[in-house]
């Protein structure tokens, strides 16, 4: 009888630990891609806008090099 009542407790006891697992497990995989999801929502569109406005700031911090392209471009089609 007292083997019954161990066995029993120690399948209780492994049962428990595989639901515990599986519930931390699943929260933890909850968390981790409402992370991911906020990461996604909020840097993927900056770095979309600091993609489309790169030429233009490329133009604005060294403004020399698109001058001289158009100068460079002008030369060639008087010539």
């Amino acid at each position: 009888m007292a083997i019954t009542v161990v066995m029993v407790m120690v399948a209780v006891m492994m049962m428990a630990t595989v639901v515990t697992t599986t519930v931390v497990t699943m929260i933890t995989g909850m968390m981790v891609i409402t992370v991911v999801m906020v990461v996604v929502v909020m840097v993927l569109p900056v770095r979309a806008n600091d993609i489309e406005a790169g030429p233009r700031f490329a133009q604005l911090g060294n403004g020399s090099q698109p001058q001289l392209k158009e100068l460079l471009d002008g030369e060639i089609l008087r010539t």
